[in-house]
């Protein structure tokens, strides 16, 4: 739907601006339930616009970054 590609674009224009971010800065940034945003980065993710890892140093914590796939969609819109 239009209102999903609109927060693709918010997420994948924050992780552009910030690089890499935790789930949590992105659900308190948006300011949505993080089960919200874990749904949605799911699909970005099998999208191929993103990926997630756990933290080297905290594994409860999840790392999202944008893939180049991710970038190359911001330049098209």
């Amino acid at each position: 739907t239009s209102e999903t590609m609109a927060q693709y674009l918010i997420i994948m224009n924050m992780l552009k601006e910030n690089g890499e971010l935790s789930q949590k800065e992105i659900a308190e940034k948006l300011d949505i339930r993080p089960q919200s945003l874990s749904e949605l980065l799911v699909k970005m993710e099998s999208d191929g616009f993103i990926s997630r890892r756990q933290d080297k140093d905290d594994k409860r914590v999840i790392v999202v970054a944008l893939t180049e796939k991710g970038e190359e969609q911001l330049v098209v819109l």
